[in-house]
């Protein structure tokens, strides 16, 4: 259950649930003022062709479709209920690698890092940090308690208060098989108490106090310059997206219904969607990102994206869309989109929900489609890729 947005007016019609099979819609309505849940929403599902209406949940939509549909239901909810599962293990997954890139780590797994990185660079502190190349410091001088509060920026705009979690972070950086010693010993070398201690004084007097280390092999010295204006946060969704993905290739292609070859692998796709009376005019995308992605999490973005009826920032919408079983007939939909974002003029993949990151996004705008029809350079979520990749 959901709660009302301002400006939004209901009903509306929303993506359905991951599960629910082509042929359905998903309507979201408000309660009524008199409601004991004003101010609250809840789901109903369509059916396409409305002959059934107000269906309460993905679940009685998947089983009222196998009994329509002549395929066993009890089948059908128990792959429901296990594909459920396996989201929420993916999803506290994505989590904890979106945790430990941010350095947010618990107990023993915490301390391991750490260790790692101090072992081979011993303790951070505020100097060594400050003299990091490409990195900024910022200065923060509070009245109220009269102290200086120090945040180090490194070039993807992530921000870091405490040291002992950017040590976390580099250990399990380390961990990963990434070196760090260039990088340290550029911050080692020009490492300056005297310089960084100047920051905190400056800041006394200016409010706020900011300054950008050099690259490898400059001498360090602090711009004398006031900061007018706070630099403002990155928000949650954009925080890790420059460190977390890597560069990848991706075959593609975009077909209507009616033009897919009988004989290939979305021939069986297509025929369902047609036999559900989609329109023949309806687009079938297939992605692959070939041999690399073999036996690693980064096979469950490859497949078949069927268009949706509604646009997405005025851009087709695509969802995820695979057979139940070899030769079942019986179409079930993820919760995987290909969708336009028009505040980073980018294809993303992943979920609708832009309060979470996405998979992976195009690495060039190859036009009206999110693939050109050969080989398209993608950046995908490095959970995804194996360390050779």
């Amino acid at each position: 259950m959901s709660y009302v947005l301002p400006g939004v007016n209901y009903p509306r019609e929303i993506p359905v649930a991951e599960g629910v099979p082509p042929g359905w819609k998903a309507i979201e309505q408000a309660y009524g003022e008199t409601s004991t849940a004003a101010g609250k929403t809840y789901i109903r599902y369509h059916s396409l062709d409305g002959k059934h209406r107000s269906i309460t949940s993905p679940q009685a939509v998947i089983k009222l479709d196998a009994e329509l549909n002549g395929y066993d239901s009890e089948v059908a909810v128990l792959e429901y209920k296990e594909r459920l599962k396996r989201k929420k293990e993916q999803e506290a997954s994505e989590r904890t690698v979106e945790r430990e890139a941010a350095g947010i780590m618990k107990g023993e797994r915490r301390d391991k890092a750490i260790e790692r990185f101090r072992s081979a660079f011993g303790p951070l502190d505020g100097p060594t940090v400050h003299a990091i190349p490409g990195w900024k410091t910022r200065w923060d001088y509070s009245v109220n308690c009269n102290q200086t509060h120090v945040v180090y920026t490194e070039p993807s705009g992530k921000e870091w208060r405490l040291l002992k979690d950017l040590e976390a972070c580099m250990g399990a950086k380390m961990e990963n098989g990434e070196d760090l010693s260039d990088l340290m010993k550029a911050a080692l070398d020009h490492r300056d108490q005297e310089t960084f201690a100047e920051g905190s004084k400056l800041a006394r007097t200016h409010g706020t106090w900011l300054h950008e280390a050099p690259e490898r092999g400059e001498q360090i010295q602090l711009t004398k310059q006031k900061v007018v204006e706070r630099i403002s946060k990155n928000s949650k969704r954009d925080e890790l997206v420059e460190g977390s993905y890597d560069e990848c290739v991706a075959k593609g292609s975009v077909v209507s219904l009616s033009d897919v070859k009988a004989g290939t692998p979305a021939a069986s796709i297509s025929s369902i969607l047609l036999k559900r009376r989609f329109s023949d005019r309806a687009q079938l995308l297939t992605l692959s990102f070939g041999s690399q992605s073999e036996s690693n999490g980064l096979s469950c973005l490859n497949g078949f994206y069927y268009e949706l009826d509604s646009n997405y920032n005025e851009r087709p919408l695509y969802q995820k869309v695979s057979e139940m079983g070899s030769e079942s007939g019986v179409l079930v939909c993820t919760g995987l989109y290909i969708f336009w974002s028009d505040k980073r003029n980018r294809w993303e993949l992943g979920s609708l929900d832009q309060s979470r990151h996405c998979l992976a996004f195009t690495g060039v705008h190859v036009g009206s489609t999110p693939v050109s029809g050969g080989q398209d350079q993608w950046r995908v979520l490095r959970a995804f890729l194996p360390a050779s990749v």
